[in-house]
């Protein structure tokens, strides 16, 4: 039975899918065991979070005809965009367009963007079983994950462009920067 459990453990391919699944399993054991609610009825709380999520929805349904998101209601030099900046916007209102725009989406997308981060992660470096285990120890176990997968910040679309970034790195590396 040992032998066996080892044998799961040691599959490169089940680690892999453990990996990816990761951000899933996590947001669902905070907000359900920990903040005993359903994923779906997440909402924004706090000012920074009701900001992103109200400038995706503003940017998924007008386009860059959106109106002005700034401090002190400054009126910017370029476009609508403030403090945020085009980039987090545009990825969230990209998912937006695809998936729709409601309450929670902010933390659904966050857990999609991190999961296509680890499978590009894996596709890139392909590490061994051993690597991705620590690789999954760490992530379940990062503080700033477990506190930010429950929320509509972008802290997380940062974390998956960060992931995708070192994987990409680690390829141009690899191949002499060719």
């Amino acid at each position: 039975m040992f032998k066996t459990l080892r044998s799961v453990i040691n599959s490169k391919l089940f680690l892999s899918l453990l990996l990816i699944a990761s951000p899933w399993i996590l947001l669902f054991v905070t907000t359900g065991l920990i903040a005993q609610h359903s994923v779906f009825s997440s909402v924004p709380v706090w000012s920074d979070e009701l900001s992103y999520w109200h400038e995706v929805l503003s940017f998924s349904q007008k386009g860059l005809n959106f109106g002005f998101y700034t401090i002190n209601e400054a009126v910017p030099k370029y476009l609508s965009f403030g403090s945020h900046g085009f980039g987090t916007v545009s990825v969230y209102a990209l998912f937006a367009q695809i998936f729709g725009w409601k309450a929670y989406s902010i933390v659904i997308a966050n857990a999609f963007f991190l999961s296509i981060s680890f499978f590009l992660f894996m596709f890139l470096v392909k590490p061994t079983a051993r690597k991705i285990l620590s690789i999954l120890l760490f992530t379940i176990s990062f503080t700033p994950l477990i506190l930010f997968c429950t929320t509509s910040m972008s802290e997380l679309l940062n974390y998956s462009m960060i992931i995708i970034y070192f994987g990409l790195l680690y390829k141009y590396f690899k191949h002499g920067g060719k």
